[in-house]
């Protein structure tokens, strides 16, 4: 089992937004842009092109070096200022076939 510990405090300070990542993104000024984007089984369930305005979507949400995680690639999209920073293989057994990667993207 793979768990992330958070502290209560930490959690207090969340905001959880519901928004329609591929048609949606919240307004925010520069001062309050998001640090990191967690989108795991998220976009795997989009068109390439809905994958493209997610992605600007998420762009237009983080601060320059602000970090995207999925666990799908998602398409460059010339204009959106995301690249592929890296790409993790996160194993949940012994067995080869059981597990996940993540890759990131960074906001240029």
């Amino acid at each position: 089992m793979h768990a992330v510990r958070i502290r209560p405090r930490v959690v207090d300070l969340l905001h959880p937004a519901d928004l329609d990542i591929v048609m949606q993104r919240l307004p925010l000024p520069d001062d309050r842009r998001l640090d990191l984007v967690v989108a795991t089984n998220v976009l795997v369930y989009y068109s390439p092109f809905e994958q493209a305005l997610a992605l600007r979507n998420i762009a237009g949400m983080l601060r320059p070096g602000g970090v995207l995680l999925a666990n799908n690639a998602v398409p460059d999209v010339e204009g959106v200022p995301m690249r592929a920073a890296g790409l993790t293989s996160l194993p949940y057994s012994e067995d080869p076939d059981d597990g996940d990667r993540v890759v990131w993207y960074q906001r240029v």
